[in-house]
């Protein structure tokens, strides 16, 4: 197996992993987002757990299934398509965060 493939792999099975983790928790799983953590009672009321929790595991899957067919196009075509995945996942991460900046 090609190393770009096993590192799309193992990349696909962690944010699989953190996508059944935010299905498991639904509604309480604000409290495993980092910056809801640090905010306090009357902050955290202003915003939505369930459609924070709802947009992060839409995300999560999302990426995991890039990077699954990442990993099998890097087995079947080329050792070279696992940089593209990654390049093509930071850009989709960066278009997030700025979109939830816009968003504030």
């Amino acid at each position: 197996m090609r190393i770009g493939a096993m590192a799309c792999y193992i990349v696909a099975l962690i944010f699989y992993i953190i996508s059944i983790i935010l299905v498991i928790k639904k509604e309480n799983a604000g409290i495993l987002i980092k910056i809801f953590s640090i905010l306090h009672g009357k902050e955290k009321s202003i915003y939505n757990n369930a459609a924070m929790a709802l947009d992060i595991r839409v995300n999560t899957q999302m990426w995991a299934t890039l990077f699954l067919f990442g990993g099998v196009m890097c087995n079947s075509v080329s050792q070279w398509i696992a940089i593209a995945i990654f390049i093509i996942w930071f850009y989709l991460v960066l278009k997030k965060l700025r979109s939830n900046k816009k968003d504030n």
